[in-house]
């Protein structure tokens, strides 16, 4: 059973967009997160980032895998809904008459 939890989070630094790494100090995952390529601390969110593309997102979810739980609750809340997901959500409101 995995016991440790990341956080995902947007963060921009410099006006670069970053994925934000949040979790609770344990020497095994600072270690493992410090292997990370262009892993870096920032004092303002008081969090480790890495610059936020496919490959980073790929490459956190492969290397943690079986380590760490990651939360994506932040990170991906603001995705867009499938087109099935939102012919559902029509179809409810129909029936409920707020379409």
């Amino acid at each position: 059973m995995v016991k440790n939890s990341i956080t995902l989070k947007h963060l921009t630094i410099v006006n670069n967009p970053c994925i934000g790494l949040q979790f609770r100090a344990n020497r095994d995952l600072q270690e493992k997160v410090n292997l990370l390529p262009d892993i870096a601390w920032s004092d303002d969110y008081q969090m480790y980032f890495l610059p936020n593309t496919r490959e980073n997102l790929e490459l956190i979810y492969k290397f943690f895998k079986g380590v760490a739980w990651l939360n994506g609750n932040y990170f991906y809340k603001d995705a867009p809904i499938s087109s099935k997901e939102e012919n559902r959500y029509k179809q409810e409101q129909s029936k409920v008459g707020k379409v």
